[in-house]
């Protein structure tokens, strides 16, 4: 197998981010570039929803206030925030290849394939991973990893969010909640279900090291050999097109808006029993 191109990228503005990655996506796929591995981080912090996701109950105006950006992302999934509090308190994983006979072909057999790459480096940190079947990765059942997967007709994007940190509070309060006693649950639920990194190895970790172990999973997995890299010059002005054309539009991120409720996010239960007074 050629060699896979690392790229590890600044922090960026949510919309031109993605943009960057439907760039690199279409020129992998036309073979332009290699298959293609690539770690970012955005800043300021933004709220970013899945490609379908209504967004009748995000807060826009909370978001403004925060100043915050927004951003629809190309695979699907609920609501994720990144770069919160800080730009490396989230780590943006990229997975851009071309289809092989090396990928699977069944859906969650490929979202299995790119996940053990992220479960052999928190291996590699002394933790104990373990993949469910919703393709989340979670450290004694609470969360750490989100992922989710976008396919062409010859390439696909697998996006992973990997958390060193999180916000719980501006997690809950970029959504709406029909009342208080809603967002009350949601909020105990989430410090329940979620985890970082930082937690589970009750220090900081260097978003530079969280890479050089990822790599070296990459390498001992699939034996392949890196190379370290930049985005191709056709590439930049292919992510400028996106995001001046598509991400940074209000066709593109406020589209879907209806009444059906609040949104779920991917970092929070998808249904909670208000009347439910449990702990």
């Amino acid at each position: 197998m050629s060699s896979i191109r690392i790229i590890r990228d600044t922090k960026y503005p949510a919309p031109q981010g993605l943009a960057i990655d439907e760039a690199i996506l279409k020129s992998v796929e036309n073979g332009d570039s290699p298959n293609t591995v690539r770690f970012y981080y955005f800043a300021p912090p933004a709220v970013v929803v899945g490609l379908n996701q209504d967004i009748s109950s995000i807060d826009f105006e909370y978001i403004e206030k925060a100043k915050m950006a927004f951003g629809r992302r190309l695979t699907g999934g609920g609501t994720i925030i990144i770069g919160c509090p800080n730009s490396a308190s989230q780590m943006g994983l990229s997975f851009l290849f071309r289809l092989n006979q090396n990928i699977p072909q069944k859906l969650s057999h490929k979202f299995k394939y790119f996940s053990n790459v992220i479960m052999q480096a928190l291996k590699n940190l002394g933790l104990n991973p373990e993949y469910n079947r919703n393709s989340d990765i979670t450290i004694f059942r609470r969360k750490i990893a989100g992922n989710g997967i976008y396919l062409t007709n010859k390439a696909l994007l697998f996006h992973s969010i990997i958390l060193l940190e999180y916000d719980y509070e501006t997690m809950i309060n970029v959504l709406k909640f029909e009342n208080d006693e809603l967002k009350r649950k949601y909020a105990e639920h989430i410090k329940k279900s979620v985890t970082t990194l930082s937690l589970e190895l009750k220090q900081q970790v260097n978003p530079r090291d969280l890479e050089n172990e990822l790599i070296k999973s990459i390498q001992s997995l699939w034996n392949n050999s890196v190379t370290e890299d930049t985005l191709t010059n056709s590439e930049k002005l292919l992510a400028n097109k996106f995001f001046h054309e598509k991400y940074r539009t209000d066709n593109w991120n406020l589209r879907f808006i209806d009444s059906k409720g609040i949104s779920t996010a991917c970092f929070l239960p998808e249904n909670i029993d208000i009347n439910d007074k449990g702990r």
